[in-house]
């Protein structure tokens, strides 16, 4: 028997319990009324103090304010915007859940009709001849093929009047169905808004401003919340777990400890922070960079796409059709991760390349800096994975405050750090073997970016500069990896190499102070010919980053190095 799940779907407007989400604002209310009395307690305890034992904790007056009068007036402020919210959001929960049941009640007593028109038909089928029975399944069909086949002078006028009585009957049904069916899809809607209503008042309070600096503002909450009955309240606790696991790893431990339709609906609706967070496997990443570039393509579009902006478009729609992958997207945090290849157990290499001064958004749009990926990816025939790595204002020749300049070693420690956890965050992906070798590779000054992390813990199986800049300031090799630097004949970043020997001629070995990896014995040295009459040195050096066109001997040298082949030269 046909029901109204079969006719509306599963998926219902009033997922959740709008009893348990009142209840939950009750104790918030409780939880309020708490905070407040407590706050009472604390200041008519502060102004009976004793004048003098007062003088004596009159320094850490202050911070007992602070504590216990601030934070719990923070606390109750918060239980207090919380309890409103979800009083608010329960209401309206539960009279959509009022409305969906009558809904449903209505398409049970349209189908019910149905059935015994389709019953009186089958009691008239003797009287039809063969061809006058409808062939096509489906509930929708009257179980008559056409009119014409009314007026067959084999069926008698009395039959012929109950067929077209019948037949208005089951069209009058069947609209009336196809308008519950538009009604409940509005009711879906309702439930959507609601929930993406609840989330954002959520959302300003204190602790949710917390959760801003992560990009974890749900503007859109999906029906997937819906289908698996998680209620914004779930979704809000979820998000606090992820960020505050602490630990690539312990993100992980928490991601996987929800079932894979909760996962699925937190990448729905919480695409910015799953999307960009350190711990979340790469495929989930990659999922929620999808949501993350049609939005930002949606707000491209709106606003009018000037020329500036084509290439950024075009570039954003290969990553809503799965021809890029990003696993970081974030343009107002200028965040932005292309893996090239997809990682699995046959992955042999993991290539993290850093790319060097003056890279931005434009640089990945252009695929100016996915070249020496996708070479190696394509050459490898796929073994070799490439993770195109720019998380954040990255490296500027002075430094703006928000970019880091590329002789500022401090700054670029703080890159290098953050590099390295988002390598413990490959590291440890699911799809990946345990055999897999991890590479860097850093082009200019990415090298010191590479050095960097290198400096604040990250191990490698082999280690590449391409025209690289100097290391940090206590930067030392790891005799486990294998270390070498390609360059072209005439690459201007070689004047750095006679820096120290003017920052201190104190030493008497002048290499032991080297900067670049140039003709630094830590380093195999690759040189090549730039096939240019007179000395090319910025050529020189932006070619080095260069896909096989111009390329080739040094890419082929690379992809050696990388996959601990014997070299040529």
């Amino acid at each position: 028997m046909l029901t109204a799940d079969d006719v509306l779907g599963a998926e219902r407007a009033a997922a959740g319990d709008a009893d348990y989400i009142g209840g939950v604002s009750t104790s918030l209310g409780k939880a309020k009324e708490k905070f407040a009395a407590y706050n009472r307690d604390i200041r008519s305890a502060i102004r009976q103090l004793d004048t003098q034992l007062a003088l004596s904790v009159g320094a850490i007056a202050d911070a007992i304010s602070y504590v216990a009068v601030d934070q719990s007036g923070l606390m109750r402020a918060d239980a207090g915007a919380a309890e409103i919210a979800l009083r608010g959001y329960a209401r309206e929960v539960r009279a959509i859940e009022n409305r969906e049941r009558a809904l449903r009640r209505s398409v049970a007593g349209h189908l019910i009709t149905l059935a015994t028109v389709a019953a009186n038909v089958r009691a008239l089928s003797e009287l039809l001849p063969p061809e006058a029975h409808n062939s096509v399944a489906s509930w929708r069909t009257f179980p008559i093929s056409t009119t014409s086949q009314f007026l067959d002078p084999r069926i008698d006028h009395a039959t012929r009047t109950t067929l077209s009585q019948l037949r208005n009957r089951w069209e009058v049904c069947i609209a009336s169905i196809d308008s519950d069916i538009k009604v409940h899809t509005a009711l879906l809607g309702e439930r959507h808004e609601s929930n993406s209503r609840c989330v954002e008042a959520l959302c300003r309070t204190t602790t949710g401003r917390r959760m801003d600096k992560y990009g974890a503002r749900a503007r859109t909450v999906t029906y997937a919340i819906a289908s698996t009955r998680l209620d914004p309240t779930t979704m809000y606790g979820l998000g606090v777990l992820l960020t505050e696991a602490g630990s690539p790893q312990a993100t992980q431990d928490v991601w996987f400890g929800l079932t894979a339709a909760q996962r699925a609906a937190l990448v729905l609706a919480w695409p910015k922070l799953i999307g960009n967070l350190d711990g979340i496997p790469v495929l989930d990443r990659v999922a929620a960079n999808k949501v993350n570039a049609a939005a930002h393509l949606r707000i491209i579009q709106g606003d009018g796409i000037d020329a500036s902006e084509q290439e950024l478009a075009r570039y954003l729609t290969k990553v809503t059709t799965g021809e890029v992958s990003l696993v970081s997207y974030d343009p107002d945090g200028e965040r932005i991760i292309e893996i090239i290849g997809k990682l699995s157990a046959t992955t042999t290499d993991v290539v993290f390349y850093v790319p060097g001064t003056g890279t931005d958004m434009a640089s990945f749009a252009n695929h100016g800096v996915t070249q020496v990926g996708s070479y190696l990816n394509t050459e490898s025939k796929e073994n070799v994975v490439t993770l195109v790595y720019k998380d954040g204002p990255w490296i500027s020749w002075l430094g703006d405050g928000e970019t880091a300049s590329n002789l500022d070693s401090d700054k670029l420690k703080q890159l290098g750090t953050k590099l390295t956890g988002f390598i413990d965050t490959i590291a440890i992906d699911p799809s990946l073997s345990p055999t897999v070798r991890l590479n860097a590779v850093g082009h200019s000054a990415g090298f010191t970016v590479v050095s960097a992390a290198e400096a604040s813990g990250s191990t490698f199986d082999t280690v590449a500069s391409l025209s690289g800049s100097y290391v940090v300031p206590g930067w030392q090799p790891n005799p486990s990896t294998m270390y070498a630097h390609f360059q072209y004949d005439s690459d201007f970043i070689n004047v750095l190499d006679a820096a120290p020997a003017a920052v201190s001629s104190a030493k008497d070995d002048a290499k032991a102070m080297e900067w670049t990896p140039h003709e630094n014995d830590t380093f195999a040295q690759f040189s090549y010919d730039d096939g240019a009459w007179l000395p090319q040195p910025f050529d020189g050096h932006s070619r080095s980053a260069e896909g096989p066109e111009r390329n080739k001997p040094l890419l082929e040298d690379l992809l050696k190095h990388i996959t601990l082949e014997e070299s040529t030269q």
